[in-house]
């Protein structure tokens, strides 16, 4: 079955940038490349990020979002067991501080890589800069990394942690042909920092104090919403 929809939206008085300067999916980065060689011989891989504020509408609704090196969602890191990550992260939010978490980690010896803003380091200021360096050891598979500062992996700064391994049962071109990430998570009409802020009201955010509902559902970095709640300005 084929489906065809025209989507047209009018906010009164906002001026929208062009397309072309919104976030868009990078899928090219979600497919794994055949060639990556997965082996026992450790590596140091080495990642450049600058995390900004940019406008984005991955469900057709605009709003700020945060992105690293402008992709949403955020870069995959690929690596084999025993290579040495080491990521030079920017912050370029404003007036934000920001930290990153690798979750499922172990950080054997380097727990002060973990991530986790107040608990194993500071939050990165506004302007500032950190590099994160661990070791990967005694695991494989698939991991994620996510801001941890804030509730801002809901404003789209997350990615894919994937790490191969020669220990691994399941062999690329003789168990499965290619690997394939996707990403799936809520998505949020309003940023994070407005969130926190009206729950830290009596009233709570769209009048409760509970976790609040998302909006619509992202898939590798593509959702859809109920367009009827535009409003459509005529003429």
């Amino acid at each position: 079955m084929l489906s065809v929809f025209t989507l047209v939206t009018a906010n009164p008085g906002t001026t929208r940038r062009r397309n072309d300067d919104l976030v868009r999916p990078r899928l090219d980065q979600l497919s794994l490349s055949p060639d990556f060689k997965i082996t026992d011989e450790p590596t140091t891989r080495e990642y450049y990020w600058t995390i900004t504020m940019q406008e984005g509408a991955p469900d057709g609704f605009y709003r700020q979002m945060l992105v690293v090196n402008g992709q949403y969602p955020g870069p995959t890191i690929e690596a084999n067991e025993g290579d040495t990550i080491i990521v030079h992260v920017k912050n370029r939010i404003p007036r934000l501080g920001t930290s990153l978490h690798w979750h499922g980690i172990f950080q054997n010896g380097s727990a002060w890589m973990d991530g986790p803003a107040g608990i194993t380091q500071c939050p990165i200021p506004s302007g500032d800069s950190f590099t994160y360096k661990f070791k990967i050891e005694g695991q494989y598979g698939t991991f994620w990394w996510h801001a941890h500062a804030g509730g801002q992996l809901t404003d789209g700064l997350h990615g894919a942690l994937i790490i191969h391994s020669v220990n691994d049962p399941w062999k690329r071109g003789v168990d499965y042909d290619y690997d394939q990430i996707l990403i799936m998570g809520d998505w949020y009409h309003n940023t994070s920092a407005e969130i926190l802020k009206a729950l830290d009201t009596p009233q709570g955010y769209l009048g409760s104090q509970a976790s609040p509902p998302p909006y619509s559902a992202m898939f590798n970095g593509f959702g859809t919403w109920n367009c009827k709640k535009f409003d459509i300005v005529s003429g």
